[in-house]
C-alpha cells in the first residue's frame, strides 16, 4: 500500500511540455524564451 501523498502514475514529461498561447501584442513583447511561465484556470475538454 502506497503512502499518502505517493504519486501512482506520472503521465508525460513535465519538462517537455509545450503550450501554445494568444498574447496581445504589448504582452508578447515582454516574452522572452526560458520565462517562467504559470497554467491556471485550465479544465478544458481534451482534443
Amino acid at each position: 500500500m502506497a503512502m499518502e501523498g505517493t504519486p501512482l502514475i506520472a503521465i508525460g514529461d513535465p519538462g517537455k511540455i509545450e503550450v501554445v498561447v494568444d498574447l496581445l501584442s504589448r504582452e508578447a513583447m515582454r516574452v522572452k524564451p526560458g520565462d517562467h511561465a504559470d497554467i491556471t484556470q485550465w479544465g478544458g475538454p481534451c482534443r
